[in-house]
């Protein structure tokens, strides 16, 4: 049997509405069919993005598995496939799930991740931190790994936002003394709201956010500095 010559299914991480990198320009130039949600198709074209006018656009909405299928059918069409995501798409994204699906005609573009903005955005380096995602996840069971690491990132959802995580930690006993939610980043109404475990539990946040949460003495501030590392 010859070699497939399907072309190559393309996932471009966005931040802020851009992509990153000449590759992903040419992925979202040479696109015939574009996925996404509605705000980052509208965010692409506000910014004058590289994709095509003629592109069909497909918004992201229903089931995954159908939308798959759908770049499979569009793809053995011959037609070139680009998916929007935000930030990097391998990090609790959707290259996990397209490349279990397409497998090395996968090719993946990423922008910063939304946790790598969070603690720049909260001035702290992150090479010892924790990440605990609850984004269709349970909160019961992320609660211990959150309690215990003194600086971790938690993503959030709807059904999970930033007020749920605060009280849960309260609840816990916690002794996380700085919080940080940042929220929309990379958007034009991004925010920063620095409190503690007792207003972040009273308060009322975005649920498109990442909390930053420390355990250190030290409050976070806009004159700390800013360390990079992995």
């Amino acid at each position: 049997m010859g070699e497939s010559t399907a072309p190559p299914v393309a996932v471009v991480g966005l931040h802020g509405g851009r992509c990153f990198g000449a590759a992903a320009e040419r992925a979202l130039a040479e696109a015939e069919v574009l996925v996404g949600a509605a705000r980052q198709h509208d965010a692409v074209t506000a910014l004058g993005g590289s994709s095509p006018s003629t592109a069909e656009r497909v918004e992201l909405v229903g089931p995954l598995d159908e939308v798959i299928d759908l770049i499979h059918e569009r793809r053995d069409r011959g037609q070139r496939v680009t998916m929007l995501a935000s930030g990097d798409p391998g990090f609790f994204g959707i290259e996990r799930l397209l490349v279990g699906r397409f497998g090395d005609a996968v090719e993946v573009h990423p922008a910063p991740s939304s946790v790598a903005l969070a603690f720049a955005r909260a001035k702290v380096h992150w090479d010892d931190a924790a990440v605990v995602s609850v984004h269709g996840r349970s909160l019961d069971r992320a609660l211990p790994h959150i309690v215990a690491a003194p600086k971790v990132a938690v993503l959030v959802s709807a059904a999970t936002p930033p007020e749920a995580v605060g009280a849960a930690l309260l609840a816990a006993g916690a002794t996380h003394r700085h919080a940080v939610v940042c929220s929309r980043l990379g958007e034009v109404d991004e925010s920063i709201e620095r409190t503690d475990l007792a207003g972040l539990a009273a308060g009322t946040f975005d649920p498109l956010s990442v909390v930053v949460l420390t355990s250190e003495e030290r409050p976070l501030s806009a004159d700390a500095v800013v360390a990079w590392g992995r």
